[in-house]
């Protein structure tokens, strides 16, 4: 009887260190990550369902479709949970189960190595708390091509000059109106300029087919557009100049600047860090694009050299830029947003609605 006493005492004991004694650190009990608790990672299953309402328990994340989804300026660590995406001089590195990726205009998104930190892509600088481009004109000072903020200018001996087949007027780089076939239109002792508008395969007014389609304002039974797709008009159009309609004999010539000879030409073509020179068989995508000219693709200058995602509008370089980004004029802010006027900032238009970084349309 008393050893069973004894056996009794000695179980209450032990009960009672269970309930005071913390389970350990990485028990199965205690989550160490998001993985571990499923109602805890931003990809959870939620619902706005006013009956079967279920929120996203990462204050962080929205409901969409039915999952979690970090909001905008937000991505999941490695721990599942939605953390700000670092911008310029925020960390970046492993440390903390940061964001191992950077963002924002002119902001690289790689992260670097040695300071953890990030930082400027090349041909931007620090201003406060963003990433500037340094728009260099031309005779100052630059490092590379991407410095340079006038059109078809490029980093020649430590200044942005203007490139092969260009000369100078009045600051910017200004090449002869040369066509495939015959002279450039005149427009009385100048040369017509024109604009081609394109629809994407995806627009109301595309070909039957799907393809893209276009139209200018040169005589249609006998002219052309002739144009580089990065040099750009207020309303998004290319900008060009009236040629006579393709007809045989045809001399490849490039809508401003002189073409490069590679083995071919295609929108594949191959990135490479020489901004002087083609790679061998691709066109130089940092200096150079494909141009459809006649029944042949010629490997144009790009008018930002450095800056392949750039694009000129009236003789000088800019960018598109995101939603919430600071801009100068709407067309930086792409189709399904607006340069607001008081702000100065990409916003979406009407009906446009901000998902993951991009203006997307509201079905009903």
């Amino acid at each position: 009887m008393r050893n069973i006493l004894l056996l009794c005492v000695l179980a209450c004991l032990a009960l009672v260190h269970c309930k005071n004694t913390p389970p350990p650190k990485n028990s199965p009990t205690t989550p160490t990550s998001f993985d571990d608790n499923p109602d805890d990672n931003p990809d959870a299953e939620c619902s706005n369902d006013r009956k079967k309402k279920k929120p996203c328990p990462d204050r962080q994340a929205t409901c969409q479709g039915g999952y979690c989804i970090c909001k905008d300026g937000f991505s999941a660590n490695d721990k599942g949970k939605c953390i700000k995406v670092p911008t310029l001089g925020e960390r970046c590195d492993a440390d903390k189960n940061n964001i191992l990726y950077c963002a924002g205009v002119g902001v690289s998104p790689v992260c670097p190595e040695a300071s953890g930190k990030c930082e400027c892509q090349k041909g931007f600088e620090p201003k406060g708390k963003v990433c500037q481009f340094k728009d260099q004109n031309l005779n100052e000072k630059c490092d590379g091509d991407e410095d340079c903020g006038v059109a078809y200018s490029s980093c020649q001996n430590g200044k942005c000059t203007c490139i092969s087949g260009f000369t100078v007027e009045k600051g910017l780089c200004k090449a002869a109106s040369k066509c495939p076939n015959g002279d450039p239109l005149k427009d009385g002792a100048n040369v017509k300029a024109c604009e081609k508008k394109v629809s994407s395969g995806g627009d109301d007014n595309n070909n039957a087919d799907g393809s893209d389609s276009s139209t200018d304002n040169c005589p249609a039974s006998t002219h052309f557009c002739f144009s580089n797709p990065l040099v750009r008009s207020a309303t998004g159009g290319e900008i060009g100049y009236c040629c006579p309609k393709a007809t045989k004999g045809n001399t490849p010539v490039c809508p401003g600047g002189d073409a490069v000879k590679v083995d071919q030409c295609s929108s594949d073509a191959e990135v490479t860090d020489d901004s002087s020179a083609p790679s061998g068989n691709f066109c130089p995508a940092l200096t150079h694009t494909c141009v459809d000219v006649s029944d042949t693709t010629l490997c144009c200058p790009v008018p930002c050299p450095g800056q392949p995602s750039f694009f000129a509008f009236e003789g000088r370089c800019y960018d598109t830029v995101a939603p919430g980004s600071p801009c100068k004029f709407e067309l930086q802010c792409g189709r399904s947003a607006t340069c607001d006027s008081s702000t100065k900032t990409c916003t979406c238009k009407s009906n446009y609605a901000l998902t993951e970084g991009l203006c997307e349309r509201q079905t009903e």
